[in-house]
């Protein structure tokens, strides 16, 4: 009985990172760069799976769940825009996107 609690819980826990990924993703790229909003939404999910896993397994507590932090995206997504605003006007859509990159 205690593998189906444990499933459940996983499962919960797993929608949860997935809504926030998405919600962090396209916070991040929605005024600079919003034609890259996805890349933004899959590098966001693939953060929280190499978080997830790597604090279950190298966590010294067995029930450990780790998900990302909303508060910190706020703040960094004014930064992004910040620097997506920087760049030349004319440059090309691509260079902004792995400047903006680059500054995360």
């Amino acid at each position: 009985m205690r593998w189906g609690t444990d499933a459940v819980a996983g499962v919960v826990c797993g929608f949860i990172a997935i809504v926030a990924s998405i919600g962090n993703g396209s916070l991040l790229f929605s005024h600079g760069l919003p034609e890259y909003v996805p890349v933004s939404i899959g590098l966001a999910l693939f953060s929280s799976v190499v978080l997830a896993t790597v604090s279950a397994l190298i966590s010294s507590g067995k029930t450990t769940v780790a998900v990302t932090q909303e508060v910190p995206v706020v703040a960094l997504s004014s930064v992004l825009l910040a620097v997506a605003s920087a760049v030349p006007v004319g440059a090309d859509p691509h260079v902004r996107c792995v400047t903006v990159m680059v500054a995360v």
